[in-house]
């Protein structure tokens, strides 16, 4: 399922709220998810890429190309690795 530029907002949004972050907090397609070590790697281990934002944090990004049923699969694996070291 391809998005719509307004849904990214909506699915950042869905996302943050998915991994434990305050939606609020989300005012772009920008997802800021506090950095860990190995964090990243253990994210693209599962096929979910993250950047780098700032110093202590990564960042994922939602766009056209990510519908619904990405972000729920992108919840589902990022609450794997988040829920092993948390």
């Amino acid at each position: 399922v391809v998005g719509e530029p307004l849904d990214d907002h909506a699915r950042a949004q869905r996302l943050a709220e998915g991994v434990g972050i305050d939606p609020a907090s989300v005012e772009t397609n920008f997802v800021p998810i506090p950095d860990e070590p190995g964090l990243r790697e253990r994210l693209l281990e599962r096929g979910v890429g993250v950047g780098g934002l700032r110093p202590g944090w990564r960042r994922a990004v939602t766009h056209l190309d990510i519908g619904d049923a990405e972000i729920e699969q992108a919840i589902e694996r990022m609450q794997e690795v988040l829920s092993v070291h948390a």
